[in-house]
C-alpha cells in the first residue's frame, strides 16, 4: 500500500508491504499544499515523492493495491476539497485512493483509535479531537487568523521582533536584524521586502529553526517567542483535559518538535496529562494505520512504534541534501519515547 502525506513544507510517500510488515520504499519532495504553492507545483511534488518511493521499492505503480493521500487544505472548504480530489487524481493517475486531511492522519499515527486529542504545530497548526466515532477539528484557520504556535507563527514573530529591534524599540534583541541579514545575505530591509513580496509561508516557517537555535544560545527575545508558543499549546491541552480528563490521550505532532526536549519541556511544564510527542514527517504512518483500520486490522501501539522505527531506517537511504531541503534535517532525529 501507498501512503502519501502532503503538507506546506514537505511531501513524503511510503510504500508498505502489509504481509511482510516492511517499508519497501520512501520518497520525499517539496510542498504539496496547493493553497500555498498552487496546483501545478503541488502536483509535481506528489509525483516526485511517489516516484522516489517506487524507485526505492523497485516496484511498478501497478503493484500498489491501496493508496491514501493525507493532504493539507483538504476539508478546509468544499472548494479546497474538490481541488484536492482533482489534484490527486491527476498526479496519481488512478481513481482508487482514499483522501483525508493530514491532521486526521496525524491523529491516527499518534493516538491510533483511542479517544483524545492531538495538536499539530507544523508549518501551520491544527488540532483534532476524537470522542467515540466523532472527530472534531479544532483550529486550522490558516496564517491570517490562526496557525498559533506553528513554525510559520514562530517565524513571523521572529520577523516582527526583528523589525522592532531595527526601529530601536526597547525590549527587543538588537542583534535580530543582523541574523536575518546573515540568513538571506542581504540588507535587513531588503530581506523583509523580499519576504513581504513573496509571502512564502514555507520560507517564513523555516525561520523557526533559527529561533530555536538562538534561544538555545541565550537570545531573550527568541526565548520569549518560544514561551508564547508553548503557552498557547499548554492552554490548548488544558482546555481539552478539563473536558475529557485522564481517560483520553494527548499528543503533539509537528515539525516544531524537532527542537527537542529543550522546547518540549516548556510545552508540558505544569500540564496535568501525559503528553506524547511525535514529528511531522511521521504522519505518513498514520495513513497506513487508517488504511489498515478500514480493512478491520487493529494496530497496536507496539505495531505503530515498529513502523516509526522502520521509517527512520528507510530515511537513512535518502540523500542527506534531499532530507535537509524537504524535512529540515540531514539525518533522522532520535524518536521521542512513546
Amino acid at each position: 500500500m501507498l501512503s502519501v502525506d502532503g503538507g506546506a513544507t514537505k511531501t513524503l510517500a511510503v510504500i508498505y508491504d502489509e504481509l511482510r510488515n516492511e517499508i519497501l520504499g520512501l520518497g520525499v519532495s517539496g510542498s504539496s499544499n496547493y493553497a500555498e504553492v498552487g496546483t501545478k507545483n503541488a502536483g509535481a511534488s506528489l509525483q516526485a515523492a511517489i516516484k522516489g518511493a517506487l524507485t526505492m521499492a523497485m516496484i511498478d505503480e501497478k503493484n500498489i493495491d491501496q493508496a491514501i493521500f493525507s493532504i493539507a487544505s483538504v476539508g478546509d472548504s468544499a472548494e479546497y476539497t474538490e481541488i484536492g480530489k482533482n489534484l490527486v487524481s491527476e498526479a496519481y493517475g488512478r481513481s482508487n485512493y482514499t483522501l483525508i486531511n493530514d491532521g486526521m492522519a496525524a491523529y491516527r499515527m499518534a493516538n491510533i483509535d483511542a479517544d483524545g486529542v492531538i495538536f499539530a504545530p507544523g508549518t501551520g497548526s491544527v488540532g483534532y479531537l476524537k470522542r467515540g466515532n466523532d472527530f472534531q477539528r479544532i483550529g486550522g484557520w490558516g496564517p491570517l487568523f490562526g496557525d498559533e504556535a506553528s513554525a510559520y507563527w514562530i517565524g513571523k514573530k521572529f520577523l516582527t521582533y526583528a523589525t522592532r529591534a531595527s526601529d530601536g524599540l526597547n525590549g527587543c534583541d538588537r542583534h535580530l536584524p543582523r541574523h536575518i541579514e546573515e540568513i538571506y545575505g542581504m540588507d535587513f530591509r531588503e530581506a523583509v521586502t523580499k519576504l513581504t513580496r513573496e509571502r512564502n509561508k514555507r520560507e517564513i516557517a523555516s525561520l523557526a529553526v533559527q529561533v530555536s537555535r538562538l534561544a538555545r544560545e541565550g537570545s531573550e527575545t527568541c526565548n520569549i517567542i518560544l514561551d508564547e508558543a508553548a503557552e498557547y499549546i499548554r492552554k490548548f491541552i488544558t482546555s481539552i483535559y478539563n473536558i475529557m480528563g485522564d481517560d483520553a490521550k494527548y499528543s503533539l505532532v509537528g515539525g516544531t518538535l524537532l527542537s527537542g526536549k529543550f522546547y518540549l519541556d516548556r510545552v508540558t511544564k505544569g500540564v496535568k496529562p501525559k503528553v506524547r510527542a511525535y514529528y511531522g514527517y511521521q504522519v505518513a504512518i498514520g495513513g497506513i494505520i487508517e488504511l489498515l483500520n478500514r480493512k478491520g486490522v487493529k494496530t497496536t501501539e507496539n505495531d505503530r512504534n515498529t513502523l516509526l522505527e522502520k521509517l527512520n531506517e528507510a530515511l537513512t537511504q535518502i540523500d542527506r541534501g534531499d532530507l535537509l531541503s524537504n524535512l529540515l534535517f540531514d539525518k533522522p532525529p532520535k524518536l521521542y519515547s512513546t
